[in-house]
């Protein structure tokens, strides 16, 4: 990723603006996330409607809007890897480490609100700790 001073969900939002121009009945984009052991990784990427997941790898960023956001990469579908994972640590530092977390970054339009949305739900792994402490007297 380039430098910019654009946040991981503006780029999203600002890739997503664009694909709705190609595609206005383009709903939503999730993107899966998982990490632990100290790995992580994209686990896949929904769309509604479906048939657009097909079709993200053939398209393409005009050059001049992936200079806007900063970013050098033109190919939607790595786009969506890389900035995804981006969000998700951003909002959720370290979920790949130890027991890990996992969740969805989400763009959307809000047709009520007229704008794009991005919400991230996020699950953390824990490890319950149950102590018991116990005396004995002779």
């Amino acid at each position: 990723m380039a430098n910019t001073d654009l946040s991981p969900a503006s780029q999203l939002a600002q890739i997503f603006r664009y694909l709705r121009t190609l595609r206005p009945d383009l709903t939503s984009i999730a993107i899966d996330y998982c990490g632990g052991g100290d790995s992580g990784n994209i686990c896949g990427i929904d769309c509604d409607p479906k048939d657009l997941k097909d079709l993200l790898e053939d398209i393409t960023l005009p050059e001049d809007i992936a200079a806007s956001i900063g970013v050098s990469s033109i190919d939607c579908e790595s786009l969506f890897d890389e900035i995804g994972w981006d969000a998700a640590y951003e909002h959720c530092p370290g979920f790949e480490i130890n027991e890990g977390g996992q969740g969805t970054v989400t763009i959307s339009w809000d047709e009520e609100m007229a704008q794009i949305m991005v919400k991230i739900d996020h699950e953390c792994n824990v490890i319950e700790t149950i102590n018991s402490t116990e005396s004995f007297a002779f």
